[in-house]
């Protein structure tokens, strides 16, 4: 690879993932969570062993790498909540890159390669979340298949991030079985398994293994019988699955003819490349496994690994025929300018930049006080996100305004009146 390819593919990805960040950048629960979190440990110096909570009625917490990684993040940008956006944008940046060196390995063609990492740094999503580390541990899992310490280690390092990465655990155990291990090896397999684990174990430990009960009432709520739900529901899960592929397409959502022709043509292609099998595996794994889960609901990020496992299966395949090649460029071509126009254009109605612009008029307003009285009555569920940026810009100490309230709700919030001022979701009115 010339040196000139090469850097134009880091200044196009560094540019995209970059761009207009702080407009794109989603701010709700999940950021305000993870703020806190990092502030804690930061500041308060209050040192966590665990991370996210899995979404469920049972549900289990995650390891704490995700804060951990977050840490220099917060300390580069002194407490900015807008730390959060450059640290989505860096993990886009490297799972751009991934995509692009894992594609070259596996195909020929360079340009396919980086027509696939492109889509996906346009479509990726801005707002910072674990589930944002799911196509780059797979990347990692890919890119290091021969090498069994290191790819024990990203295994159950990245079953820390999403309980979906377990799907990769077959795929781990063949590996592993390619490989004549000493005893000595085996000893440091285990160690680098549960090394990963460390916190969490320490975190049981001292609390009466509470986490790892929550674990196994999880499994066992995801399994029990709810009459209310089917025993194995695949359409359901086929339709789930379907969204997955829409950076491709907008055409699969919940498009069952569509998703279906799509795995069987595939399933063609890997019965004739074995090689590329377990790109078809994962999917399949997803979509047959969550079939059994006996929630009414689930999200549909839960098969994100297994989406975006057969969007590299799409590309690797299409690059074997021109036609297909040809085809799947125009359909990129006309993604990317898509994508592209959406990150030109886009604002989070209700993301990072609405919310400090809504924060600073209050501010200006307020003035010559520093502390501000806001009434709110947002419903259950909206209205977050406000408290670290109102806590970064308000001054900590100072007095109340004596008479001057702000009323901040939705647009149809019913204490409006005619001093209203909107902010994307969001509106504000003076109250005396």
């Amino acid at each position: 690879m010339s040196k000139l390819f090469l850097a134009l593919i880091v200044c196009f990805g560094l540019f995209l993932s970059f761009y207009r960040v702080s407009e794109l950048y989603g701010y709700g629960f999940d950021q305000e969570r993870d703020y806190n979190t990092v502030k804690a440990i930061v500041v308060d110096h209050k040192f966590t062993l665990i991370g996210p909570r899995v979404v469920s009625s049972a549900g289990f917490f995650l390891g704490p790498f995700y804060y951990y990684l977050q840490v220099p993040f917060f300390i580069l940008f002194r407490g900015d909540p807008l730390y959060g956006a450059y640290f989505t944008a860096a993990i886009n940046f490297i799972t751009y890159l991934l995509i692009y060196f894992v594609l070259s390995r596996l195909t020929p063609s360079r340009l396919t390669a980086f027509t696939a990492a492109l889509l996906w740094l346009t479509t990726a999503n801005r707002t910072g979340w674990n589930v944002s580390f799911v196509p780059l541990f797979f990347l990692l899992f890919v890119y290091f298949h021969k090498r069994p310490l290191l790819l024990t280690f990203i295994f159950f390092l990245s079953l820390n991030f999403h309980p979906q990465m377990i799907f990769l655990g077959p795929l781990w155990f063949h590996a592993l079985t390619k490989h004549k291990l000493s005893l000595r090896q085996i000893i440091l397999l285990v160690f680098a398994a549960i090394l990963p684990f460390l916190p969490l174990i320490v975190f049981d430990l001292r609390h009466d293994f509470i986490n790892t009960r929550a674990a196994l009432s999880f499994l066992n709520a995801s399994g029990s019988a709810n009459a209310a739900v089917s025993p194995f529901r695949p359409l359901y899960s086929l339709t789930q699955f379907s969204t997955s592929l829409e950076l491709l397409f907008s055409g699969f959502h919940h498009n069952l003819f569509l998703t279906a022709s799509l795995l069987l043509t595939l399933a063609i292609f890997v019965f004739r490349e074995r090689r590329y099998f377990y790109f078809w595996l994962l999917p399949v794994l997803s979509i047959l496994v969550l079939a059994f889960y006996r929630q009414r609901t689930w999200p549909e990020y839960y098969h994100f690994l297994g989406g975006f496992s057969l969007l590299l299966l799409v590309f690797i395949a299409a690059n074997r025929y021109l036609v297909l090649k040809t085809l799947l460029l125009l359909l990129v071509a006309s993604a990317l300018w898509g994508g592209y126009r959406s990150l030109s254009t886009r604002i989070d109605l209700t993301g990072y930049t609405v919310k400090k612009h809504l924060i600073l008029y209050l501010l200006e307003q307020n003035q010559p006080y520093e502390r501000l009285n806001i009434i709110n009555d947002f419903r259950f569920g909206e209205g977050l996100g406000f408290a670290p940026i109102r806590e970064y810009y308000e001054k900590p100490n100072g007095l109340y305004h004596p008479q001057l309230k702000f009323y901040v709700s939705t647009r149809d919030g019913g204490g409006h009146n005619r001093t209203r001022i909107d902010f994307g979701y969001y509106s504000v009115s003076k109250v005396y």
